[in-house]
């Protein structure tokens, strides 16, 4: 039998869950209505998802080589969500257990966070 999830836990998975999902859902809405990037319109410097937004509308119009170009770690988020996927699909063989859900939840968004980051800090070095 599996011990039940802590408090703490449950929170970390659900709050690492609701972040990395709606980080997309609010860039695809932003995009049609700011038209830029506050940050990039107010101080000229890119934010760390300048590009996201565009690259997903372009995603859900089907030009997978225009979101590549617009924002190019998108291929590695898709890849590292879907690996995520695969492990709790695999270790939990269908139904993952509240452990395996509150060790890989932060793994994967904290590999999303590390790539957005350096994918910021290459475009901040190359400015």
């Amino acid at each position: 039998m599996l011990p039940r999830m802590t408090r703490r836990s449950r929170f970390v998975a659900l709050f690492s869950l609701a972040f990395g999902l709606a980080i997309p859902f609010f860039a695809v809405w932003a995009v049609p209505h700011a038209g830029t990037c506050v940050l990039k319109g107010t101080l000229g410097v890119p934010c760390p998802g300048c590009g996201l937004g565009h690259s997903l509308l372009a995603v859900q119009a089907g030009h997978w080589l225009e979101a590549c170009q617009a924002y190019p770690p998108l291929l590695a988020l898709f890849l590292l969500y879907a690996l995520g996927l695969l492990i709790l699909m695999w270790r939990g063989a269908g139904r993952p257990s509240p452990q395996l859900l509150s060790r890989s939840v932060p793994w994967v968004g904290s590999g999303t966070a590390a790539t957005v980051v350096v994918h910021w800090a290459m475009v901040m070095a190359t400015r």
